[in-house]
C-alpha cells in the first residue's frame, strides 16, 4: 500500500478507525469500494478516527482507505 492508502480496523455508525499513515486532521478521505467520502476528526498515531458522510452499512474491517490530500 502507498503512504496515503489503508485500511478499516473497526467501525461504530458514522465512525470509522482507520490505519493510515501520513494523514492530517481535517483531510478527506475515499472509502471502500463504494467510495464513501470521509474526513479525519482525530490521529492517534498510526490510527486516523474518520466521520464517514454516508451509511457506513455496506463497509467491513479491511476495506481499503484512500486520503485525497
Amino acid at each position: 500500500m502507498s503512504k496515503n492508502t489503508g485500511e478499516i480496523i473497526a467501525i461504530n455508525g458514522p465512525i470509522v478507525t482507520v490505519q493510515l499513515s501520513e494523514v492530517r486532521n481535517g483531510e478527506q478521505v475515499r472509502i471502500g469500494k463504494l467510495n464513501l467520502m470521509g474526513e479525519v476528526i482525530r490521529l492517534d498515531g498510526k490510527l486516523a478516527t474518520v466521520q464517514v458522510y454516508e451509511s457506513t452499512e455496506f463497509l467491513c474491517p479491511g476495506d481499503i482507505v484512500q486520503a485525497l490530500g
